[in-house]
């Protein structure tokens, strides 16, 4: 993989985007730490589970809004993702102070629609990031991307949105809106996977970030889902931090800076060795998972087809890369 130095813009922020990140992991850390001991106060509860925890998703938006001011490179990808955490957070903020005394909560709100809009602000940052510092992308890395992607988002479909739907009641518009999250972090989390093998398998300290922030909170809103799914969800748990921690990690990866690169596939890289690996794995763990019946059997026919769909990429991986690699032009930088 190519790389091509490239200046960003002034650093105008410095000694305040290092104060800012280093009070975030200090609070994040103390958060943790009190979800395990909680207090009986209700103001001090309030302050940290609710206060302190839209605070730190404000600063994880702002922080990206500083990395677009940064570099005018990836200004609309940092943007993107910076709208979709102070989106989530408005979600939180709505939900504390209109809905969180209502009894019985409502099972819809407008705090809904600021939350899952983090999902396409999200799906949009990663991709313009991608466009931003990726100046050419060789074949074969595409078709790893994608069949990786496709596979991971296929074992979460299994073992997330599937349990999900089999504890739904009848349709109706909670229940859309409930799914709506499981999709969203299946795609979500599917595209940092395609992205990632995009790049090679070294993605540096920014992607990594990045990657990590976006699975982080990916998790969290899956812990949550089968919690409430099955009566176990309790507010102000570890859980809690963990989408603050995501925000957290987002806006330091916006701080950065990353060069602009070429990718060109190696015959010999970790692509040739992982994705036809992760797909024979997932689709042997899908497998295995119908025969412990660890998901409801109304999927077993959808499950033995996505177990042949999993195969059949990884067919089609193993045939496709060497040949677009050996009928591709030379690509000159």
């Amino acid at each position: 993989m190519k790389m091509h130095e490239e200046p960003t813009g002034p650093d105008l922020f410095g000694g305040l985007e290092r104060a800012l990140l280093i009070a975030g992991a200090i609070v994040i850390a103390m958060s943790f730490v009190y979800s395990f001991f909680r207090s009986d106060i209700a103001l001090v509860d309030t302050i940290v589970t609710d206060w302190i925890h839209q605070a730190l998703m404000v600063t994880g938006a702002a922080l990206c809004f500083v990395g677009a001011a940064r570099n005018p490179r990836e200004r609309w990808a940092w943007w993107l993702f910076g709208v979709g955490l102070a989106s989530y957070a408005a979600g939180d903020i709505v939900w504390a102070l209109v809905f969180a005394d209502i009894q019985p909560a409502p099972q819809t709100s407008i705090s809904d629609v600021l939350w899952l809009l983090w999902y396409p602000c999200a799906i949009a940052g990663l991709v313009a990031l991608l466009r931003a510092r990726v100046r050419h992308i060789a074949v074969p890395e595409i078709v790893d991307g994608v069949v990786l992607g496709v596979v991971i988002a296929t074992a979460a479909l299994i073992f997330v949105f599937f349990p999900v739907i089999a504890e739904a009641h009848a349709p109706s518009l909670a229940v859309a809106v409930s799914l709506s999250y499981p999709i969203g972090d299946i795609l979500l989390i599917g595209s940092v996977v395609a992205v990632v093998s995009i790049l090679g398998w070294r993605p540096g300290w920014s992607w990594s970030l990045l990657s990590i922030g976006l699975i982080v909170n990916g998790v969290a809103d899956v812990l949550y889902t089968l919690q409430v799914i099955h009566g176990t969800y309790a507010d102000g748990t570890w859980i809690h931090t963990l989408p603050p921690l995501a925000a957290w990690l987002i806006g330091w990866a916006s701080l950065i800076a990353a060069p602009l690169v070429e990718t060109k596939h190696d015959p010999t890289g970790w692509g040739n060795t992982v994705v036809p690996i992760a797909i024979f794995v997932v689709a042997i763990c899908i497998e295995v998972a119908s025969i412990l019946h660890l998901y409801h059997q109304e999927f077993t026919t959808t499950v033995k087809l996505l177990v042949i769909v999993a195969l059949a990429l990884g067919i089609v991986r193993t045939v496709l890369v060497p040949l677009t690699q050996r009928n591709a032009p030379e690509h000159d930088s």
